[in-house]
């Protein structure tokens, strides 16, 4: 359904990993297609907020809309 997970060329860059908070924030770009997912994991016992700065690291007009809850 999301081949941006498990196929293609991928860039990947991790962009928050903190072991205090459980939270790991990831963004995968396919170069080839123009496709990206940026996943987002808490791992904690409570729920986390984060802000991201992507400029610069999305394929240009590319808009991010949630899979999975929202």
């Amino acid at each position: 359904m999301y081949p941006y997970y498990h196929c293609g060329a991928l860039s990947q860059r991790f962009l928050v990993a903190d072991d205090a908070t459980g939270l790991l924030v990831f963004l995968r770009v396919d170069g080839a297609t123009g496709s990206a997912a940026l996943v987002a994991v808490n791992n904690g016992e409570s729920e986390q907020m984060v802000e991201l700065n992507l400029a610069g690291l999305l394929p240009a007009g590319l808009t991010l809309t949630p899979a999975f809850g929202g």
